[in-house]
């Protein structure tokens, strides 16, 4: 749920439309839900994951827009948010190793707003990173993110008063 309050913020402070809004946040939502199909044992691994199990967790995309598929009223677009939330602009990313040419601005804001909740969230194998920590990680991704949308991340999301307290609390 951090996803989709950090997607849902970040589409308002950019002004974008309802209809944009509203398919991140479902996006968001639902995004990992490819995860249902990984072993819990891997996905809670209080330590670094091997190579195979690495590979293992980086098939959720596409299980996850395959479960989605099943669901022909849901939109398209939301499919595609699962499938490439973990595309990178320079092909990097997984599951297809699509570039910038191929990945839309909805997929663009949902990779920005997955990494930084990942990071500021508390996790099995990680204590949760301060807001600066997480934004310098973000800088150093370079040419993997949008740099212009990750500017404009930065120049409006702020931890809002007691952030860090609710976060720990919903991570708990």
């Amino acid at each position: 749920m951090l996803v989709a309050t950090v997607a849902a913020e970040f589409c308002t402070r950019l002004n974008l439309s309802d209809d944009i809004r509203e398919l991140l946040i479902s996006g968001a939502i639902v995004h990992d839900i490819g995860k249902t199909q990984i072993p819990l044992a891997i996905l809670d691994k209080p330590a670094k994951l091997s190579d195979s199990e690495m590979e293992l967790v980086r098939t959720h995309p596409r299980h996850g827009y395959r479960i989605l598929q099943k669901n022909p009223k849901l939109d398209d677009r939301i499919k595609i948010l699962a499938l490439e939330h973990h595309e990178y602009l320079d092909g990097s990313g997984y599951p297809d190793g699509k570039v910038e040419k191929d990945l839309c601005l909805e997929v663009r804001i949902l990779t920005i707003c997955d990494i930084y909740s990942a990071l500021i969230e508390k996790r099995s194998y990680k204590p949760p990173l301060s807001h600066n920590e997480a934004i310098r990680i973000l800088d150093s991704m370079g040419g993997k993110l949008d740099q212009r949308l990750l500017a404009e991340f930065k120049k409006i999301m702020r931890p809002a008063p007691g952030f860090a307290t609710v976060r720990a609390k919903a991570a708990s």
